[in-house]
């Protein structure tokens, strides 16, 4: 995977574009019925607009939420936006070279991020995601229909010992028909 660091406009136009439709990301983030004490990794956390809201229902309970992205602009975008919240933290770096443990998250939340791995590292990245959910932990997923298709989520998921216990497609302002769904992992690691 190349990757490349967005420059200032990128980021301004994202954070811009992420206040204007907020609401997608907390109507996102409130789908999740979240109880405010679990343990969230935010994969792929771009510039912290869902982590925003994620931060903040954690913040009720005693939760926590692990921010993690490739990019340091991006982590240190979202540790601006996020700096009020201490119970948030932030890894730079991909998912298998970070020190986080295996079977220490209540959920991970990836919004339009899978799409942006190459086809041939997306089944070792999920397989490491799957890893720091504990059992019975959820993974929510939102992606564009317009780049990766259900069929492959699903697959990616299933091949990693998460089940599907919710999905539906909706649109989503600028990236048209997504995916989303909820994720539990089995009690056997397919790892």
């Amino acid at each position: 995977m190349t990757y490349h660091e967005p420059s200032s406009l990128e980021v301004f136009i994202t954070v811009v574009v992420g206040n204007l439709f907020g609401s997608v990301y907390k109507t996102a983030v409130e789908s999740l019925e979240l109880q405010g004490n679990e343990r969230v990794l935010d994969f792929g956390s771009g510039a912290g607009t869902p982590a925003r809201f994620l931060a903040r229902k954690l913040a009720e309970g005693g939760g926590a939420l692990t921010c993690v992205d490739v990019s340091q602009v991006w982590i240190e975008t979202a540790q601006k936006r996020l700096k009020r919240y201490s119970n948030a933290t932030f890894h730079t770096g991909g998912i298998s070279e970070l020190d986080i443990p295996d079977e220490s998250h209540d959920m991970v939340f990836i919004h339009f991020v899978i799409h942006d791995i190459s086809a041939s590292q997306r089944p070792q990245v999920v397989k490491r995601l799957a890893r720091k959910l504990v059992v019975g932990g959820r993974l929510y997923v939102r992606e564009p229909l317009n780049v990766i298709a259900q069929d492959e989520i699903r697959r990616l998921m299933q091949q990693n010992g998460l089940s599907e216990v919710r999905a539906s497609v909706g649109n989503v302002p600028l990236m048209g028909a997504t995916y989303e769904g909820i994720f539990v992992k089995e009690e056997q690691d397919h790892a």
